[in-house]
This record gives structure tokens, C-alpha cells and sequence, in this order.
């Protein structure tokens, strides 16, 4: 365990229940309840749940007016993390999520190598007094800091999940890229035409067949996979999963040959930003994996930003920002 750092194990807990209410439109009149909580985004996981654990009558027929309830009994916990006092950003918080400002160093997961020193562990202990499983909605990797949200029930991790499946929430990251991104759009406004080095991926892939994959104003649109025989590097290749990143570059710093790049995800993929980057030509500095140069900062420059979504109670549309970390703001 990390030294500083208190763990806590066997506690007694509540058991966290969440009640939400709703209110039957009209036109749901005469249909079965599976079917009105269907259209609210339920999944099929969670109908089966509330059918075979809280023996919920979903074939109930439901009338314009009408009130009920859902109640989801969160029995158990994460037993596998353990609860691990440490520092916790939090940028809002209500009954179903909690957004946290994650620092870089800090894995969303525990894994082999981090049992005691992830935002799982943090948050197990925040949540020490009450059942909880740890369900993140958006994932970044150990180096990127920036916000995670975080569902605090069942209920809000299956109807967010859906959002993010659908493509409601919207992700936006500031990055600091060596060399001058600005000449990638010197020639032509709507295209990336200037790629500084030649590209040449396990021998098969160079820069002829890969300039069919930059996509107008600004969008990389470049297919990624896993690496052959890497569980964790990710390359571009035309056989691989659709990916695309919308590029806005806003500030040149002539002094280290770096640019300051927004980037807005269209998809979700594993190292999605710095595989594209690295790519076309400008890799996101401190990036250990792809682009190992850290005589400016000792991690990937790359932080998420922004985020937007639905809140999957209320409905409300929520936007959270979260300020640029000093070792990125030093190199702006």
C-alpha cells in the first residue's frame, strides 16, 4: 500500500436504495410498464433486474396520469477495490453521478500493477459508509487528467451508458502536439495536406495510402487497431475500428516547437487522440507509449476538458469544464 495512504476494510454499510418517480403520458395509455420504461432508455439488463430481483411486474398495464416508481437496492459493493483514502476533485455531485476532476498519474482502474492508487480506490472510500459499485462512464488512461464521471447506481449507469452508445455526450480535450500543427493547414483550409514525416506501420502502411484517411476541416478520420503482439498499443490501419477526432488548433509556441490542439471526439477508441496525432505527423509530447520525449513534461499533454451530457434522471442538459493543470498551463 502507498505510504500516507489509509485503507479501510471491513465496515458495516447501508444499503444504498434509489427511488425515481414517473408520471405515465398519454401516449403510453393502455401499454405494458416494460414498454414505458423502454422508451426511457432501460435496458434489457436492467428490465431483467427489476423483473428477477426486485420482482417488478413489468407486463403491468399503465394508465395516462398514473404514477410509479422504481427502486433500485444496491446490495453489494466493489469488494474487489480497496478503499484507499485519497485526494477526490469533485466537480458536481447529486443522488445518481459525481464528475471528478482526475489528476494525471491516477488510473481509472485498479489493475496488476495498481491495487491501492486508482480513482476506483478513491472513491470506494468516499463511499465507505454505504454500498457502492464503481462505474465509470468515460475511462482515461494513467497520464491524462481531466474529468471522469462516475454513476452511483445501477439505474444512472445503464441510462448514461445508453447516451454514451448513442453519442449524446460529447468530449472535448486540450493537448499540446510537437511541431507547428498550424502548416497542416496552410495549403488548403478544409485539409490536413501536410504530414511532416513519413508513415510506416509494420512495414505495410506509409503516407500515399494514408492520406485518403485525413478528412476535411480538420477531422482525422483514420482507422484504428491493436498492434500485433502489444495488448496495449493501438496503430492506424484501413481493417481497423472507424475513428474520428475533430481538430482545432489554437495556439503555436514558436520557443518549443509545440502547438495547443482542441480536439473533439466523434468516437470513443482506445488512445484514439494520440494514435491520430502521432499518425499525422504531430504526437502528443510526454506520450511514454508513442511518443516517449519528456524534456518538457513528464506525462502525455493531454487533458479532457469538457464534457456534455444528459443527465439520465432529470433529463437536464450538464456541462462541466475543468481547469487546464499547471504542468500544461506552464507549456501554453
Amino acid at each position: 500500500m502507498i505510504a500516507g495512504r489509509k485503507n479501510i476494510y471491513n465496515m458495516s454499510k447501508e444499503k444504498y436504495v434509489r427511488k425515481v418517480r414517473y408520471n405515465v403520458s398519454p401516449a403510453y395509455e393502455g401499454k405494458q410498464l416494460r414498454d414505458v420504461l423502454s422508451s426511457i432508455g432501460y435496458s434489457r439488463n436492467l428490465l431483467q433486474y427489476l423483473k428477477n430481483v426486485q420482482n417488478v411486474r413489468l407486463d403491468t398495464i399503465v394508465h395516462s396520469g398514473e404514477e410509479f416508481s422504481i427502486e433500485i437496492v444496491e446490495n453489494e459493493d466493489s469488494a474487489n477495490i480497496i478503499p484507499v483514502e485519497m485526494p477526490l476533485d469533485i466537480i458536481y455531485e447529486d443522488e445518481d453521478i459525481i464528475v471528478i476532476n482526475k489528476e494525471a498519474g491516477i488510473p481509472t482502474h485498479p489493475s496488476l500493477n495498481n491495487h491501492d492508487n486508482t480513482l476506483g480506490n478513491a472513491l470506494c472510500y468516499y463511499f465507505r459508509d454505504r454500498t457502492f459499485v464503481y462505474r465509470p462512464i468515460n475511462r482515461l488512461d494513467k497520464g491524462t487528467s481531466g474529468l471522469v464521471i462516475v454513476a452511483k447506481n445501477l439505474l444512472a449507469a445503464s441510462l448514461i451508458s445508453k447516451n454514451f452508445s448513442d453519442n449524446f455526450i460529447r468530449r472535448s480535450y486540450l493537448g499540446i502536439v510537437s511541431g507547428n500543427i498550424f502548416s497542416a493547414f496552410m495549403n488548403s483550409p478544409d485539409t490536413i495536406n501536410s504530414i511532416r514525416s513519413q508513415v510506416d506501420i509494420e512495414g505495410v502502411y506509409t503516407l500515399n495510402n494514408l492520406e485518403r484517411f485525413i478528412k476535411p476541416k480538420g477531422t482525422v478520420n483514420i482507422p484504428i487497431k491493436r498492434m500485433a503482439d502489444s495488448l496495449v498499443k493501438r496503430v492506424w490501419a484501413p481493417d481497423g475500428e472507424e475513428a474520428r477526432t475533430i481538430l482545432y488548433p489554437l495556439k503555436y509556441n514558436r520557443k518549443n516547437n509545440t502547438s495547443l490542439v482542441r480536439f473533439i471526439l466523434e468516437t470513443g477508441r482506445t488512445h484514439q487522440i494520440r494514435v491520430h496525432m502521432l499518425t499525422v505527423g504531430f504526437p502528443i509530447i510526454g506520450d511514454f507509449l508513442y511518443n516517449p520525449d519528456f524534456s518538457l513534461i513528464n506525462r502525455q499533454a493531454l487533458h479532457a476538458s469538457e464534457i456534455i451530457f444528459v443527465h439520465p434522471i432529470t433529463r437536464r442538459t450538464m456541462r462541466f469544464v475543468a481547469s487546464i493543470p499547471d504542468d500544461i498551463l506552464k507549456l501554453i
